[in-house]
């Protein structure tokens, strides 16, 4: 969990140096960080067509391996 909250600071930080005004920072952030969950839910519903190598592309999306792994553990 340390690298995933790592993760997402690195991403906040990386989001507010891209924009000038702070409320178009946080809107587009919002969509930025709830697009990064949508590769998590394609593996759900395509897990038994995927390949392994795609799945793992697709778990270097921070979000997606987060939610990946709490699947596997739980």
């Amino acid at each position: 969990m340390f690298v995933y909250g790592f993760s997402v600071l690195c991403f906040c930080y990386m989001m507010s140096k891209l924009f000038l005004s702070a409320s178009s920072a946080a809107v587009c952030t919002g969509i930025a960080y709830l697009l990064s969950f949508m590769p998590f839910v394609l593996i759900l519903s395509l897990e038994a067509v995927l390949k392994s190598s795609l799945k793992l592309f697709v778990s270097l999306s921070m979000s997606s391996s987060v939610c990946y792994a709490f699947l596997f553990i739980t």
